[in-house]
């Protein structure tokens, strides 16, 4: 089952300039730039690119410099202030009700300034998040002509493509938002300056006094899988004993993290947000537990994969077995005739 992983849009700013002051990345004594845009006037795109420095990513723990495989610049928040109230706006409520619908709330802390010129680009990539409820990423794509530098996002398999470039970017701030799980990549820069703001995305759970269920409201469940659940348990033959039904999730979560682990489902994104609802509107108590892949334990080289781990453990990297973890719903299906089977 598809479900949204992405949601994007275009801010209308009518005829207010953006504008930041900024210092240069690293300076012990720094000086102040300004920065108008949509009109910046000669030499201003050019001056703030000498101001930044090189853009790195997370590769595990560490933060890698590869050319090769991203080509940009950056400016840490700490070195510049904008006009850019992302507040004033209706993002994060959009994004909130798209992407995290069943969560208390959700928080945006701006992470970087980001510069792309000509034959810069950033090739395909997972993030790396910082916390446990971090859930995705907000670019906010300036008023700045370019063309390239188009962004593409994947989840299973499936791609949209959000396209900032063009004349239209002198007048336009646009805006994406992904969860930190899906593949993303910065096609090349053909001409001009691609400057966007990323914030990281964090969600809250709901307070333990609400209970840990998230909403189970008609529109964040799934019609067609309710659908089909419905026609089940409304068939005798169907589990007539009763039993459990499996949904692997379709996002990676923190369920390792003992103390959101206990109130993870409000925080549960697209798809498994859908099937946790649904099966809570049916009645059929879901709940979220976590599968262990043990298949490279059974084989004659256990002992030898098991020893590894302990070592890369001991060394503070991570440890294999993170990637034989996953997260599935859990939805308790009633004996027929008990818990009212065949009301649903």
């Amino acid at each position: 089952m598809n479900a949204t992983f992405s949601c994007g849009g275009t801010l209308d700013r009518g005829d207010a300039p953006f504008w930041m002051v900024y210092v240069a990345d690293g300076e012990a004594d720094p000086n102040l730039h300004e920065l108008d845009l949509p009109h910046p006037g000669t030499g201003a795109l050019e001056k703030l690119a000498n101001a930044c420095s090189l853009a790195t990513f997370g590769n595990g723990k560490e933060d890698v410099l590869d050319l090769n495989y991203r080509r940009a610049l950056k400016l840490d928040p700490a070195c510049f202030v904008t006009n850019f109230a992302l507040a004033e706006h209706d993002i994060l409520r959009e994004v909130a009700s798209v992407m995290m619908p069943s969560a208390a709330g959700i928080r945006a802390k701006l992470y970087k300034l980001n510069v792309h010129r000509k034959g810069d680009l950033f090739k395909a990539y997972v993030d790396t998040p910082t916390s446990s409820d971090m859930f995705g990423s907000l670019v906010v794509c300036l008023s700045s002509e370019h063309t390239g530098g188009a962004l593409r996002i994947t989840q299973n398999g499936v791609s949209v493509k959000y396209d900032c470039g063009g004349k239209a970017a002198s007048n336009a701030v646009q805006w994406m938002a992904f969860y930190s799980d899906c593949e993303h990549e910065v096609e090349e820069v053909t001409s001009g300056y691609r400057i966007t703001l990323t914030y990281n995305l964090y969600a809250d759970s709901a307070p333990e006094a609400q209970g840990s269920q998230p909403v189970t409201k008609l529109d964040t469940a799934a019609p067609a899988l309710h659908t089909c659940l419905t026609e089940a348990l409304q068939n005798p033959s169907f589990m007539p004993g009763g039993g459990a039904l499996g949904f692997a999730c379709q996002h990676a979560y923190p369920h390792t993290d003992e103390g959101l682990a206990r109130n993870l489902a409000p925080l549960l994104k697209g798809a498994d947000a859908a099937v946790f609802a649904t099966a809570a509107q049916l009645g059929l108590k879901p709940t979220l537990k976590a599968v262990w892949d043990t298949a490279k334990y059974n084989g004659p080289d256990w002992e030898d994969n098991w020893e590894s781990e302990l070592a890369d453990e001991e060394e503070g990297q991570d440890a294999g077995d993170e990637d034989d973890r996953a997260a599935f719903i859990k939805a308790h299906v009633p004996a027929w005739g008990e818990g009212g089977r065949g009301d649903a």
